[in-house]
């Protein structure tokens, strides 16, 4: 199984050939910030969802959604953005790819 860095650390490192951070926090620091108006697939989207800063990393895919490694129940999903605590605990976005 994966964590929510893990995955996208994998996903990055296979498919891109780019080596990221091994934490959602260390992540952040990557590429250039894009709006959350502005996302393209690729972008990682971070999170707050403990309350004490970046915490959680996705990857938008397109359409309002993001593969995430959500919890050991739900393992890795596409979720809505948009839907619920996601847009609320948005801390930034960042482009790795052109």
């Amino acid at each position: 199984g994966f964590d929510c860095s893990g995955l996208m650390y994998y996903l990055y490192q296979t498919e891109a050939g780019i080596t990221l951070g091994g934490s959602s926090r260390s992540q952040a620091y990557n590429g250039w910030a894009v709006s959350w108006y502005d996302l393209k697939p690729g972008d990682l989207l971070f999170f707050n969802t403990s309350g004490s800063g970046i915490s959680h990393v996705g990857l938008y895919v397109g359409n309002g959604q993001m593969i995430h490694a959500s919890d050991y129940i739900y393992g890795v999903c596409i979720d809505n953005i948009y839907s619920g605590n996601w847009s609320r605990n948005f801390v930034t976005a960042r482009r790795i790819l052109n």
